[in-house]
């Protein structure tokens, strides 16, 4: 759906505190409606099955945010 002239302008018109309220606001409301899909799910109950035999294997969470913020 496109972003309409004036629902842009009253964007442009939201502090920045207020533009991160709707964007947390609108994610959360996202998430409530997405399921992981079969092929997902599958993905994630293999990785937890690894960490659970290889505990050696996992990396610190600290390590992986730093990674993912490159």
């Amino acid at each position: 759906m496109p972003l309409t002239a004036s629902l842009a302008t009253q964007l442009r018109r939201l502090s920045a505190r207020e533009k991160a309220a709707l964007a947390d606001h609108l994610w959360r409301e996202a998430e409530l409606k997405l399921e992981p899909s079969p092929t997902q799910l599958g993905l994630l109950e293999a990785r937890a099955a690894k960490a659970i035999t290889h505990p050696a294997k996992l990396k610190p969470v600290g390590d992986a945010v730093r990674r993912l913020r490159r």
